[in-house]
């Protein structure tokens, strides 16, 4: 280890990273914490069941594709032809997997919760219609992180996530007044809002 060796811009990398992690994991939670304090583990456990339904099989669907997308973009990105061909299939399979599969549970939201929660859970329904349609439209959003990061644009990456989580906590500390479902359109309408800027900056 010398002093010129060049680990600063790593340090800093991962440093920014770390903190978009950090500040994604805290905003996550405070919905819960919301609903739990002023509607009660009742509308909670709806809220969180609808949620479940959706996102975590989006989730799953996502992982593996970002896990292969980003060394392979990192590897691409002084080629910008073959980077923007790459990045242009990877939006393709990420859309044709989750728009499809949001909008169709957001239309039967409630056929699918009675088939596999039951008529006593009829309640997370809505937040399942909520959520579906957050996740139709929000992972190819999601994407874009990956450009910022193959390409080293960490700092942005940060900027983006801090601005996310105040736009999405104004929301919900309004969408209280609305019970656990206007918590919920918060989510959607943070996503709808920071959709174009999202974009243009990480593009």
């Amino acid at each position: 280890p010398f002093k010129d060796a060049g680990i600063r811009n790593l340090v800093r990398f991962g440093r920014d990273i770390s903190a978009t992690n950090i500040t994604i994991t805290i905003i996550s939670k405070v919905d819960g914490l919301l609903i739990g304090k002023f509607f009660g583990a009742g509308p909670l456990g709806l809220y969180r069941q609808g949620y479940n339904l959706i996102m975590a099989p989006t989730e799953q669907l996502n992982g593996p594709i970002f896990s292969v997308a980003q060394p392979a973009l990192s590897r691409l990105q002084n080629d910008h032809e073959r980077y923007r061909r790459y990045y242009q299939n990877i939006s393709f399979l990420i859309s044709a997997a989750t728009m499809p599969l949001g909008f169709g549970v957001a239309i039967l939201s409630e056929e699918i919760t009675f088939l596999l929660l039951g008529e006593k859970w009829a309640g997370a329904a809505v937040f399942l219609q909520i959520f579906a349609i957050a996740a139709a439209i929000r992972p190819v959003i999601g994407s874009s992180a990956i450009v910022l990061i193959t390409c080293g644009k960490s700092q942005m990456l940060l900027w983006i996530a801090i601005v996310h989580s105040i736009v999405l906590l104004v929301f919900m500390i309004v969408g209280v007044q609305w019970g656990a479902v206007g918590i919920a359109i918060a989510h959607v309408a943070t996503t709808v809002m920071l959709m174009i800027p999202k974009l243009y900056i990480s593009f």
